[in-house]
């Protein structure tokens, strides 16, 4: 039997890239949902993934199912008459990643040209972000393509680093197993909230066997890149003080490295930037019908809920949106088996 491993791939990169945003790549969100309670935290890295994978499978079951192509039809067919609830809660927790990815961008900056006003790092981000939206679907695929492996070689190449260098006691961890387990699912909620509309959206043209293939090769990469995350975290000193832990690994390298490690980073937060924008983009667009000026206002409203910083909105919006997204993950799996 031969597997259809080019399209599968594309799948993960595509499902793998979606969650290597601003908080992933930096290190912030690993560091907030996982690395603060410590090495026990590796146990549940396991199930987080597993879940991530089969919710994975799922969304693009339901775009197979279901031909699933904007926000209003995956709301429809999850929360039926309380689809416009729905679809307010879903559209702003893409706004507010998208924020996140910009006000992620001023804070990589502010450490690698910390003479750039605050601002501009946020404001070319998100004039990226807005030439790529207006070149359509297929350009965050190719760019999905290209990012994850990157990343994938750049994080276990850190955590490497890190196991190389002198390093002391590890932090005393944050109290609670149980609590381990609770982040570890909001990771997953999480980021599936915000991306369920985008993986429901490719499902619509892959086969059930592709969807397999494709979320376990997203899980298997998930895999690698948190526990190696959560190891570079622990092992460098001041990693879990760090407000991006993986930059500041990073800073221990090499001249050359350590710029293309900025670089990729970069790349994420824009990837990511890119689908929630391109989500939010595609729902107002049955208001708006001029494309440009509708991504525009949507980028112009994510700059500015950036500006609320991004520690502030990855420490205290995300949780928030994640318990929404246990919902919609639930609704999810129960449509999917009816």
């Amino acid at each position: 039997m031969t597997l259809p491993l080019p399209k599968s791939f594309l799948i993960g990169a595509l499902l793998f890239g979606s969650v290597v945003g601003a908080g992933f790549a930096s290190g912030k969100e690993i560091l907030f949902y996982f690395a603060r309670f410590g090495y026990i935290s590796l146990i549940f890295v396991v199930l987080a993934v597993a879940l991530f994978t089969y919710l994975g499978y799922v969304f693009l079951s339901l775009g197979r199912k279901f031909g699933l192509t904007t926000v209003k039809e995956t709301s429809s067919v999850l929360f039926g008459k309380y689809a416009g609830l729905a679809e307010f809660i879903m559209l702003f927790g893409n706004l507010v990643l998208l924020s996140s990815m910009l006000a992620g961008s001023n804070s990589l900056f502010a450490i690698i040209l910390p003479w750039l006003p605050i601002p501009l790092a946020g404001i070319i981000t998100a004039l990226c972000c807005f030439l790529i939206v207006l070149k359509g679907f297929k350009w965050l695929v190719r760019i999905n393509e290209f990012i994850a492996p990157v990343m994938t070689v750049i994080i276990v190449a850190l955590f490497f680093v890190a196991l190389s260098l002198p390093h002391g006691a590890a932090p005393a961890p944050e109290s609670g197993v149980f609590m381990s387990l609770v982040f570890a699912i909001l990771f997953v909620t999480g980021n599936m909230f915000f991306v369920g509309f985008i993986i429901a959206k490719y499902g619509k043209d892959c086969t059930k066997k592709q969807a397999i293939c494709g979320s376990a090769i997203a899980g298997g990469l998930l895999l690698i890149c948190i526990a190696a995350e959560i190891l570079t975290i622990l092992l460098t000193a001041g990693g879990t003080a760090s407000d991006m832990p993986l930059v500041l690994a990073a800073s221990t390298t090499g001249a050359w490295f350590q710029a293309i490690t900025l670089s990729a980073i970069w790349l994420s937060i824009l990837t990511t930037a890119c689908i929630m924008h391109y989500t939010v983009v595609n729902y107002f667009g049955g208001y708006i019908k001029n494309k440009a000026l509708c991504a525009l206002l949507v980028i112009i409203a994510a700059f500015l809920l950036s500006l609320f910083g991004f520690s502030n909105i990855v420490s205290y919006l995300y949780p928030i949106l994640a318990g929404f997204g246990a919902v919609f993950c639930i609704a999810a799996v129960a449509r999917n088996r009816n």
